[in-house]
């Protein structure tokens, strides 16, 4: 018997699997986790068992390979079922036995039944009880020798005889543990022999077989088959070729028996059994050219065929690692497929190059399994029209995948293990990590090139075999499928420091986790278990269940403990350039999933480079990075592709929902504001997330995220600071607690709240409140953003350099860890602090504080209504002081890109609607007295605080508006003089003189509490009361105005200087016409509301703007249009109208044009013009007024309207003007 190698068997699986006896260890009744682990490593301690000690039915020939020959186990704990149906075609993908482990020796006897109905595929089930009775009455049992006490161990053959069928029990009573592990060896062999002879009897009853039926995501996997069908005879089906898959000719020759397949299983289970040489030999007769020949041209039993290749390999490489004359006298020793093979005249490759053979079979393999792949489509299709009775053959993508990553695993033991010795045997045979690889820091490109020169193999090589799985097929499977390629494929491109690629597969791996982890949380109740060893562990999972793994979460959702999703996460993030060696967030426990993955790709990442330079002063380096303020708000040099870093982080953020980790979307949410410009979106995933991690971990926060360079001025004037805040971002910053900092004098900086707008600078007035007169210097300004720790902002004197690096070392840290180096760095915070400016600011002596006391904690009015708050002003010192007086409406002012209108706009309300007003400005308030002042407040929506300002002090006096009446949808229409009269009387206003009229009229909609009374005064007075929640169509009828073109046409005034945004857009000339009529329309107008509690206010109408079609309609006509036509005309003849225009006086061009409509079809449509135009045009005018006859054809009979436009070009307009007529009807029969 052999013991289990030192070192772990974690990372990527065995080469020599397909060589194992797979036997499933579970608990035989309830066991305790450490209980059932400590027995389970009593059993995995013995791996192979010597031929010659395994009872069987056949006994093994008298020759030097059987004396040598091992039986190879793998014990597994979990199992999942979705490979099962690869066998026969591959015999190791199925548990072969199963083994349960219990401490009771009582009600056992139904177990092994129950194991068999579990697992039908399995040959052998038995149930080991360990008798730890004696042992607990005379202290635990030892796992080694204790102090010698004990007396020689004499075993007693007959004591593990079966109770039940399938039931042994254990004696566990010694200290040193010998009895247990005699009593196992005996067993375990017993149980081997017995498991052999199953599998000898159901491979010789093997008749007709077919290629497994793979399993395609979206589809419901095949039943398995019952044990009776698993034990007997496969069903057999007809055979089709893969030609008909592919589009190849249907070759002539006669389809062979399938002979071969059968003989590949034989060869597979003689291979398991310990059998080599007769695997040898059954491998080499249907491994011929003539074959070789077939599979390539994807022929009938083309994947059989790759797969006697691969388990050609495998034996070959077992018979190496035994060596001595089970290698000299073996026969078939020479690669089946050798050009011009003769065995009488070829000798064997010499052992040092016998790699090269396996090297060749698996290439030929992967080639045939290559040409045998079908399009995903065509799979799909396939599976959706496939039968029993439909045979297939064609190589299972999962088969594939596997193949590649068998021949990665072998180059890669070649590769860390300098060549084909013992040390390589080793790795092939145990698996895992190389040790020579598995370092916990990346290889130098000196020990990589080493290492292929030793060994012949390159990593590129390597690479390339393993990135071959990555077929279309692969997101086709199972995810517990993918997890099993995209798992051990992610590892080996770690190992060979392919950063990159590592990443990209590891973002693939971590969607696959997460959604596997997202669904059973969805169909599980009981909170799971997945333990995550390390980063290096890749996804070892442990548990027992047959099913997908599971997670482990905590009472409150959160994934503290274990969540492989996020470390690959964390892992890719590194790799993709996102700084990841200052953590975002603050206060994150140390014992968080990421917390742990964090530091330690960290120090994967850069251990070695600190170490290497600096010795062991290196390793305690990371520490300090991490907890830097000063490496967090380092400026960065670009790195990478952005859109792929912001995509990743996106991608992470959505995962960490679908787990309910709301630490992590907080984590990475606080990356991607570091990498990119914050939305809107970002920021309310944040408020929903941050306080529910906060239920995990109290004091978690982010560090500053705004923009680095926010501060862009400082200045002090009459005793308060200036700061210039820039927000570049397209979101409001909210800044809270900001005061100025400073040093030389004891100082108080009252904090204030403030929101600077998107792309605006914003003035921002701090107070200092000195305690002594003196000099003090401004450094900067502390802001505290939302759930952010305060951060000070400075005004640097010079900007720091920026270092930029090529491949990976431009990763910001492995720039920021190759500068420490470099620079021999002693003192992070000295290092990366740049000095900041200061302003040096005289202060008086103190002045005595001026209390402010509000009259009501908060203001309640409607929007449109005013209130007057008097506020007292309480002197509590000795001398009289002059207080100065100012409110602050905190309303943001126009953002960069502001147009002119909105430029107007803002400053029209401040000038005439201000929110708050104060009188007076300036207040004298006697000794231990109280002076007051008046606060004018109007409502507006979205205002929910007024400042204060007097002197040094600042109270807020809160908001309450409620929105009153909304306006929209403002509509202008041309009325006859018979309607304006009626509507004139109707609304009692004095009878209009003759001309033309227009109907103006927009929608109200009482949006308020109350019942509102709204009045509108136009010159006409029209009411309407409106109910809450009601809304009513308010219409007046009105003359047009009367506004020349050059009042259309004038620039859009400055209402105030402006010296803190320079419009970057030109208005067009419709443009300005829309807004000097819309200001001449509302000052005509004016509309209120009043409730039934005598309370009133104004309805803002300046959100209503006139169209470029209303504009003609307001204003009185300069240029006036008539149409001369009769009334009536007979259809399809021709008419004769007549267009005249007036007033023509220093117009440049004008073009005259005709429209006819007939109800609401679109004009000109059912007419004609015979004379070929809708249109005339003149340029230059020999005249002020002309007259254009033309010739209109009605092809429809009905009440047609005639209606005639002239567009006007004047001197200096860039854009024609519109003048109407007034619609003519006539009256087509």
């Amino acid at each position: 018997m052999a013991a289990a190698p030192t070192f772990s068997a974690s990372g990527t699986p065995s080469f020599c699997a397909p060589a194992k006896i797979r036997i499933l260890l579970v608990p035989a009744a309830p066991l305790e986790q450490a209980e059932f682990e400590r027995w389970s490593s009593v059993v995995r301690a013995y791996e192979h068992i010597p031929l010659t000690d395994v009872p069987r039915s056949r006994p093994p020939p008298r020759a030097p390979v059987y004396e040598q020959s091992e039986v190879h186990l793998s014990f597994v704990t979990t199992h999942d079922s979705a490979s099962t149906y690869l066998a026969p075609f591959q015999l190791h993908h199925v548990v072969h036995g199963v083994l349960g482990l219990a401490t009771h020796t009582t009600a056992l006897e139904r177990v092994p039944r129950m194991l068999s109905e579990a697992y039908p595929h399995a040959f052998a089930h038995r149930v080991w009880a360990f008798d730890v009775r004696k042992a607990r009455e005379n202290g635990d049992m030892a796992m080694e020798h204790d102090d010698g006490l004990d007396d020689a161990f004499e075993p007693q053959s007959d004591v593990c005889r079966a109770r039940e069928p399938g039931v042994h029990v254990v004696p566990a009573v010694r200290r040193d543990a010998q009895d247990v592990r005699w009593y196992v060896r005996q067993l375990l062999a017993d149980m081997i022999g017995s498991l052999l002879d199953q599998l000898d009897h159901y491979v010789a009853h093997l008749d007709e077989l077919e290629t497994p039926r793979e399993t395609l995501r979206g589809a419901a996997p095949p039943p398995p088959p019952a044990p009776s069908e698993m034990r007997l005879v496969p069903r057999k089906s007809t055979v089709a070729t893969a030609s008909k898959i592919f589009g190849l000719k249907k070759s002539s020759v006669e389809t062979p028996a399938p002979s071969l397949r059968v003989v590949k299983v034989k060869a597979d289970a003689a291979m398991m059994s310990g059998y080599l040489w007769d695997a040898l030999e059954l491998y080499d007769s249907i491994l011929t050219h003539t074959g070789r020949e077939r599979a390539l041209a994807g022929g009938h039993d083309a994947v059989w065929f790759a797969g006697a290749l691969e388990g050609w390999a495998v034996t070959r490489v077992i018979l190496s690692r035994m060596g001595g004359e089970a290698v000299a006298q073996a026969p078939c020793l020479l690669y089946p497929l050798t050009p011009g093979k003769d065995k009488d005249t070829h000798d064997p490759t010499p052992e040092p190059l016998a790699w090269r053979d396996v090297a060749e079979a698996y290439a030929l393999a992967l080639a045939i399994y290559r040409q045998c792949l079908a399009p995903p489509h065509v799979q799909l299709e396939a599976l959706r029209s496939m039968t029993n009775e439909t045979s297939r053959d064609y190589t299972p993508p999962y088969v594939y995948a596997s193949a590649c990553l068998q021949y990665a695993r072998f180059l890669l033991a070649l590769f860390a293990s300098g060549g084909w010795n013992a040390d390589a045997h080793d790795q092939l045979m145990y698996g895992g990590d190389p040790p020579a690889l598995d370092t916990g820091v990346p290889l130098t490109f000196s020990e990589q090139a080493h290492l292929a020169a030793v060994s012949g193999i390159y990593r590129h090589e390597i690479a390339a075999a393993a990135s071959a799985a990555l077929t279309p097929s692969l997101p086709l499977l199972v995810p517990t499928e993918q997890l099993r390629i995209l798992a051990p494929l992610h590892r080996i491109c770690t190992l060979l420091s392919y950063t990159r690629l590592a990443a990209h597969i590891g973002r693939v791996l971590g969607t696959v986790v997460c959604s596997m982890l997202t669904r059973t949380l969805r169909t599980r109740s009981i909170a799971p278990h997945v333990a995550w060893d390390s980063v290096r562990d890749m996804l070892r999972w442990h548990t027992h269940t047959t099913t997908m793994p599971r997670a482990d979460a905590v009472p409150t959702g959160v994934f503290a403990s274990a969540n492989p999703a996020l470390v690959l996460g964390i892992a890719a993030c590194d790799a993709y350039g996102i700084d990841i060696l200052a953590s975002p967030l603050v206060h994150v426990p140390t014992t968080h999933i990421l917390e742990i993955a964090r530091q330690r790709v960290c120090a994967y990442a850069y251990t070695d480079m600190l170490t290497s330079a600096l010795g062991d002063e290196g390793r305690r380096w990371l520490p300090r990075l991490s907890d830097s303020a000063a490496v967090a708000y380092r400026p960065r040099a670009p790195f990478g592709w952005h859109d792929l870093q912001v995509q990743l982080l996106q991608d992470l953020i959505v995962q960490c929902e679908a787990l309910d980790e709301p630490l992590g979307q907080v984590f990475f949410a606080a990356l991607l504001l570091r990498h990119t410009r914050p939305t809107a979106a970002i920021l309310d995933g944040l408020r929903h997330a941050l306080p529910r991690a906060q239920t995990y971990a109290p004091h978690v926060q982010l560090r500053y995220w705004g923009p680095p360079d926010l501060l862009r001025s400082m200045q002090w004037h009459a005793g308060r600071v200036h700061v210039s805040l820039c927000n570049p971002w397209p979101i409001p910053l909210p800044l809270y607690d900001v005061h100025a900092v400073g040093a030389g004098l004891d100082v108080s900086t009252p904090a204030v709240q403030a929101v600077v707008p998107p792309h605006c600078l914003h003035t921002l007035q701090l107070h200092v409140v000195p305690q002594a007169p003196g000099t003090w210097h401004l450094r900067g300004v502390r802001v505290r953003l939302w759930g952010a720790e305060a951060h000070t902002l400075h005004i640097h004197k010079s900007s720091a350099p920026i270092r930029c690096a090529a491949g990976l070392l431009g990763r910001p840290g492995a720039q920021l860890v190759q500068w420490i180096i470099q620079a021999r760095v002693r003192d992070l915070s000295q290092a990366l602090e740049r000095p900041p400016a200061s302003l040096a600011c005289a202060l008086g002596a103190p002045r005595a504080p001026c209390h402010i006391r509000l009259p009501t904690s908060v203001v309640l009015l409607m929007d449109g209504a005013s209130e007057h708050v008097r506020v007292a002003l309480h002197n509590p010192s000795d001398a009289p002081i002059d207080v100065p007086c100012s409110v602050d409406d905190g309303q943001p002012p126009p953002h960069r890109e502001a147009s002119e209108i909105e430029l107007y706009e803002h400053e029209w309300l401040a000038l005439h609607e201000p929110v708050a007003t104060i009188h007076p400005t300036r207040v004298s308030v006697a000794p231990h007295a109280t002076a007051y002042a008046d606060v004018h407040v109007r409502g507006r929506t979205g205002c929910d605080w007024v400042r204060l300002h007097a002197g040094s002090e600042v109270a807020t006096l809160p908001l309450c508006v409620e929105p009153s009446v909304m306006t929209s949808d403002l509509r202008v229409e041309r009325i006859s003089d018979a309607s304006a009269q009626r509507l004139f009387a109707a609304l009692q206003a004095p009878a209009p003189q003759p001309g033309p009229y227009v109907l103006v009229s927009f929608h109200a909609r009482n949006v308020s509490t109350s019942s509102l009374r709204v009045c509108i005064d136009a010159g006409v007075r029209l009411e309407r009361t409106l109910p809450s929640g009601e809304s009513a169509r308010m219409a007046w009828p009105m003359a047009p105005m009367t506004l020349t073109h050059a009042d259309l046409l004038r620039p859009i005034p400055a209402l105030c200087e402006r010296q803190y945004v320079v419009p970057k857009t030109t208005l067009s000339d419709a443009a300005k016409a829309q807004f000097w009529v819309r200001e001449a329309l509302w000052q005509r107008v004016r509309a209120t509301w009043t409730t039934s509690a005598e309370a009133h206010g104004d309805v803002h109408l300046r959100a209503l703007w006139p169209s470029d079609a209303h504009v003609p309609l307001l204003v009185a006509p300069r240029v006036h249009v008539d149409v001369l036509m009769d009334t009536a005309a007979a259809a399809d003849s021709v008419v004769r109208p007549t267009i005249r225009v007036r007033g023509l006086e220093g117009a440049q061009c004008v073009r005259v044009s005709i429209e006819p409509r007939l109800g609401t079809d679109a004009p000109r449509m059912h007419a004609m013009a015979p004379e070929g135009a809708w249109d005339m045009t003149w340029s230059p005018l020999a005249s002020p007024e002309l007259e254009w006859t033309t010739s209109v054809c009605f092809l429809s009979e009905g009440p047609w309207l005639v209606g005639a436009y002239a567009h006007v070009i004047w001197p200096n307009a860039t854009e024609p003007h519109l003048y109407a007529s007034t619609a003519v009807q006539v009256d087509v029969t």
